[in-house]
């Protein structure tokens, strides 16, 4: 029988934990439909996996731990995609697809042709990208920022590998893929449907920004930012 996984936000600390967070409760007792003494594999993003069992206990979970195993998988980059907002499913899938290839980071960006933003991150992407990592087996974890201007998201990257993807970029993507090679972390910014504008771009550029571009074609956000991701991590 498989054991299932659940990811969780607390670190576990000691080898008994009181989950008391009920949508985690509601999802093992109601969705999962596991019973006392059932075996479940819980991860917080420290690098383990927590084998053990579970214990009712009135509105409570009582987790035992009986083994602490170290994920092997390990990503050596930090990759942060900061990408300006898609149509709301579009989103959602990306963010879903980003988190099981392993991204550091995702943060949204409102900018001058997002025809879609949100001022907050809705609870279903985060409950997207827990499943995400509950799938995948790399040690770190993705979080997802809260939503960013541009000027605020350049501030946060703080010139430090700052990449642009655009058509008319300077660097192909074999020339990208040479550059971060050598490079531990990496801040991709990718535009919305439209693109970023002219003033955006010279922002970028004015902060340390380089220009890329897929030669061989053009592609929408989504698309070129799998496409980039997997280049930066798996290339």
């Amino acid at each position: 029988m498989e054991i299932r996984k659940i990811s969780i936000t607390s670190p576990i600390k000691s080898d008994t934990l009181l989950v008391d967070d009920q949508k985690i409760i509601h999802r093992i007792k109601n969705v999962l439909r596991l019973k006392d003494g059932d075996k479940l594999i819980l991860i917080d993003g420290s690098g383990f996996e927590y084998w053990g069992q579970i214990k009712y206990d009135e509105n409570n979970i009582i987790f035992e731990v009986k083994k602490k195993i170290k994920t092997k998988k390990f990503l050596n980059k930090n990759l942060n995609i900061f990408i300006g907002f898609l149509k709301k499913p579009v989103m959602e899938d990306l963010i879903e697809k980003l988190a099981q290839l392993g991204v550091k980071k995702i943060i949204p960006l409102k900018t001058e042709r997002t025809s879609f933003s949100l001022k907050e991150i809705p609870p279903r992407w985060q409950r997207l990208i827990s499943k995400a990592n509950e799938v995948s087996t790399w040690q770190n974890f993705t979080q997802i920022h809260q939503p960013l201007s541009l000027i605020e998201a350049i501030s946060l990257a703080k010139k430090n590998n700052i990449f642009l993807a655009d058509p008319q970029g300077e660097l192909t993507l074999k020339q990208f893929k040479k550059i971060t090679k050598k490079l531990k972390n990496i801040n991709l910014f990718i535009g919305p449907e439209g693109g970023f504008s002219d003033k955006e771009i010279k922002l970028i550029k004015q902060n340390g920004g380089r220009l890329i571009k897929i030669p061989q074609n053009t592609f929408r956000s989504e698309i070129a930012t799998l496409i980039f991701a997997c280049n930066i991590l798996y290339g």
